[in-house]
């Protein structure tokens, strides 16, 4: 009896112990990120856009990140990374992005695979410093170089 309970304390302190280590392991830091663009994910590749969450506050931050996801079952190549990014909501157009990587291609995107394109924090202002009214706002990246897109959507309350 004594050899049992000695057993049965070590084991729910190594098990104890192991909790956290294996959560760590197998929870993607991503996951965080609860608003992720869903129209394109039925083809091989397309682009992801991600928020923290869907709605926020007036003038809260707001985490972008955007990959280029490769569920093809070969490498891919692009001419580059250059890309857009634009906001539009009700008065349209709030802001435009544009980064150019034409002389750093090709890139390979391996089989199976995302790569990071890019993160933003938008502080909710316009082109014009002015910050952007209460409504719902899509967020577009696309490739400038080939015809990869993809889009999430958040509110403004």
């Amino acid at each position: 009896m004594k050899n049992l309970k000695t057993y049965l304390f070590i084991l729910i302190v190594t098990v104890s112990l192991l909790m956290p280590i294996l959560v760590m392991l197998y929870t993607d830091p991503r996951s965080r990120f609860t608003n992720m663009s869903q129209g394109k994910q039925s083809e091989l590749m397309y682009i992801r856009v991600e928020t923290d969450k869907h709605a926020y506050k007036t003038g809260e931050k707001i985490q972008i990140i955007f990959y280029i996801v490769n569920n093809e079952s070969t490498d891919m190549f692009l001419p580059s990374l250059s890309r857009g990014l634009d906001i539009f909501g009700p008065s349209g157009v709030v802001l435009l992005l544009v980064e150019s990587y034409a002389s750093e291609g090709p890139i390979k995107i391996a089989a199976n695979s995302e790569y990071l394109l890019g993160s933003l924090i938008w502080n909710q202002r316009d082109m014009n410093g002015k910050e952007v009214p209460e409504g719902t706002y899509k967020i577009h990246v696309n490739l400038l170089d080939a015809e990869y897109e993809g889009e999430a959507s958040i509110t403004i309350e």
